[in-house]
């Protein structure tokens, strides 16, 4: 099992609404943010089988860009396996 702080992420939201009002024509906007975020992550493996399991966890703090149509914590979870060699 091992923590870490991965340091910053770099990434590009982009936002989209349609909006229909009636007896009004429909009106369409899109947007697209770059975004700068700060990411913790835990990973947990087992590494005495020969498939070696692999459980990641993340969480991402927005720092700039699209602060305000960003959510104010972000999390994420992967699992994945390894094979030595």
């Amino acid at each position: 099992m091992g923590g870490s702080l991965r340091g910053l992420e770099v990434g590009l939201t982009r936002l989209s609404r349609t909006e229909q009002v009636p007896n009004q024509p429909r009106t369409e906007w899109e947007r697209l943010h770059p975004t700068l975020g700060a990411v913790m992550s835990l990973a947990f493996t087992y590494r005495d089988a020969p498939l070696q399991p692999r459980l990641d966890l993340a969480a991402r703090l927005p720092i700039a860009g699209g602060l305000a149509e960003a959510p104010p914590l972000a999390f994420r979870a992967a699992f994945g396996a390894a094979v030595p060699f």
